[in-house]
């Protein structure tokens, strides 16, 4: 079974202002952060059910 992650347009909306956030700290890290978010989205995707992959992404919130 196939899933998919949606997102609200406020969501899409921070994660834009977070991307410009961190890009402005350093160059390449909105990018880095941007990569980050599409692996546990992929993940959520691939299984949403499994809390052990999910893990190390909730610490970081």
């Amino acid at each position: 079974m196939a899933f998919e992650v949606l997102l609200e347009p406020s969501a899409k909306e921070d994660i834009q202002q977070a991307l410009y956030f961190y890009e402005e700290k350093r160059e390449g890290l909105g990018k880095k952060f941007e990569l980050e978010l599409q692996h546990y989205f992929q993940l959520l995707e691939t299984n949403p059910f499994s809390k052990s992959d999910m893990t190390q992404f909730a610490a970081c919130l």
